[in-house]
């Protein structure tokens, strides 16, 4: 189990965010077929954890998640649904992945013109948000 397995399976099964999305989640690109609204989540950081003389198993990650959506209201009724499911999480993930705990750290918004003259755009609301979760330890012989 990855970082990034679990957090694909945890937007995609999420109930409040499938409402929205439908499934559409990606880590990293999006298909060019893919209907909008849709996530993208890429993990910006990764810090494992230490002791004064060794690894711990605790690992604190920083993730992004990108609402792309027609209207600014399909991505604020998006972003919310990703606000309710991650900020203030912890639990166990497919009964053996471990979150400590996940945040909201902070949000932006993005509007990008098409390009062609009309008033179609594409609306984005990125979300931060740290997950602090267990990881495996090297061992030395």
């Amino acid at each position: 189990m990855t970082l990034k397995d679990e957090i694909t399976r945890y937007l995609k099964g999420n109930s409040g965010i499938a409402d929205v999305v439908a499934g559409r989640v990606f880590p990293g690109l999006a298909p060019q077929s893919a209907s909008r609204p849709y996530l993208l989540w890429a993990r910006v950081a990764d810090v494992p954890g230490h002791h004064i003389s060794a690894a711990s198993d605790m690992s604190s990650a920083l993730i992004q998640v990108d609402v792309m959506a027609d209207s600014s209201i399909a991505a604020e009724t998006a972003a919310e649904a990703v606000r309710e499911a991650v900020d203030g999480y912890s639990g166990t993930l497919n009964d053996e992945f471990h979150i400590d705990s996940m945040w909201l750290g902070s949000e932006a918004d993005f509007i990008e013109p098409k390009g062609d003259g009309s008033d179609d755009s594409t609306y984005q609301i990125s979300l931060s948000i740290t997950v602090n979760y267990r990881r495996s330890v090297p061992v030395f012989d």
